[in-house]
């Protein structure tokens, strides 16, 4: 189980900029004709009775909103230098 966007380029800046999200060799039809099952979600989903991964978690806290030296890349935000 994993959020639908996983194999989406995730990059960092600092110290210096680098992949920090799934291999690119990994994608999803690779994956699956290894014979990987794939759940990818963004909503709650129970696992067992007593377990609930809480799927996707909304940003909504000031320090997670991007400011006006912030630039898009994909679906995020990269802070501008």
């Amino acid at each position: 189980m994993a959020h639908p966007e996983i194999f989406r380029s995730n990059l960092v800046l600092t110290p210096q900029l680098r992949s920090i999200g799934v291999p690119s060799g990994d994608n999803r039809s690779r994956l699956e004709e290894a014979g990987a099952q794939l759940l990818l979600t963004r909503t709650p989903l129970q696992l067992a009775p007593a377990l609930i991964a809480s799927g996707e978690v909304p940003r909504t806290t000031p320090y997670e909103v991007p400011t006006q030296d912030s630039t898009r890349c994909g679906m995020e935000y990269l802070r501008k230098t």
